[in-house]
């Protein structure tokens, strides 16, 4: 028994399921993408600066000024003491590798929009999402710990966590894999 050729009710079903996938592959890619970066810039971890007496107050830090500040590109101007043992070289290089993995995870999620994401950027994909999860959750513990001044993560983290979940499930995911590089799109 041979196959018969798609009637045109298929084919136009075939159609409006690829629009929809494509629309739906997009949105996720350009949220993800949208996340990790206003994730880096806003300010999502804040340490108390303490001057004595009332005038203590709380300094807040997004990655990129947490990196600058550990190059000292960004100068701070309390407890030195601090600032050394915070914003140290070590710091400064753990957070250049984060914030480059978080651009080409961006950059990376352009093609997942496309849905023209060759294998190599899939295989790319996945190795850039092992290592954005230990290096955030290295960063992080880093730059709140510390017994001297208090810090802490603030609210605003959840953003950049929402985009390296987002990101980690595009480039796990089979089903998103196979949505992102278009390799069973309808013909139209």
């Amino acid at each position: 028994m041979s196959a018969s050729a798609p009637s045109s009710d298929e084919r136009s079903l075939a159609a409006r399921i690829d629009v929809l996938e494509t629309a739906a592959i997009r949105g996720l890619a350009l949220v993800c993408a949208g996340l990790l970066l206003v994730g880096t810039v806003i300010p999502i971890w804040s340490f108390l600066a303490e001057r004595g007496g009332d005038d203590d107050d709380w300094h807040s830090f997004g990655l990129w000024s947490s990196m600058l500040a550990s190059f000292g590109a960004e100068s701070v101007h309390s407890n030195e003491d601090y600032w050394v043992d915070k914003f140290s070289l070590q710091a400064g290089i753990a957070l250049l590798i984060l914030l480059a993995c978080v651009c080409v995870a961006a950059v990376l999620c352009l093609p997942m929009a496309l849905r023209t994401m060759p294998r190599v950027g899939s295989a790319i994909a996945r190795v850039v999402a092992v290592v954005l999860v230990p290096f955030s959750a290295f960063v992080f513990v880093a730059l709140v710990d510390g017994d001297d001044h208090p810090s802490v993560l603030d609210p605003p983290v959840w953003v950049y966590i929402a985009g390296v979940v987002l990101f980690v499930a595009l480039a796990f995911s089979p089903g998103l894999r196979r949505l992102a590089s278009g390799v069973d799109r309808a013909v139209r």
